[in-house]
């Protein structure tokens, strides 16, 4: 072992992998008329903001963190789309619910997408699939 391979194993950063699954984002707890979404299955937005900034802060701060989002973290059927529910989704339709969604967790998926740290976000299995390339560009 040489001074410089010594020298980048000091240097690079220790890991860790976060794994959630089935946070069954919809809408939001809340509708638009002020009543409660009956829909809605994840009630923990501030919990999950703060398990997010601890592994993003503190000792993890310069940690290399990767979140493994395991399926089921947007639920598009619970979402309605111009007051349907659907069962076939287009990717524009995917766009649209998934403003709801973003709208009705706006402390939660902004803040989470748009990190600039050593995080980083790798999405599996999600059982709904909307088109995510161009669709996240465009949120």
């Amino acid at each position: 072992m040489t001074t410089e391979d010594v020298e980048e194993k000091k240097e690079s950063p220790k890991k860790i992998k976060l794994v959630i699954s089935n946070l069954h984002l919809g809408k939001g707890r809340f509708l638009e008329n002020g009543g409660m979404n009956p829909l809605e299955e994840f009630y923990f937005n501030e919990k999950f903001v703060e398990y997010i900034n601890y592994y993003s802060s503190g000792i993890y701060k310069d940690y290399e963190v990767e979140l493994i989002i395991n399926g089921d973290f947007i639920n598009f059927l619970q979402v309605d789309y111009k007051g349907h529910f659907l069962a076939v989704l287009t990717e524009s339709v995917s766009l649209e619910l998934l403003k709801k969604v973003v709208k009705g967790h706006k402390n939660v998926l902004p803040p989470l997408l748009l990190r600039k740290t050593r995080q980083s976000l790798i999405s599996l299995g999600m059982k709904t699939k909307p088109c995510c390339g161009p669709v996240a560009k465009s949120i």
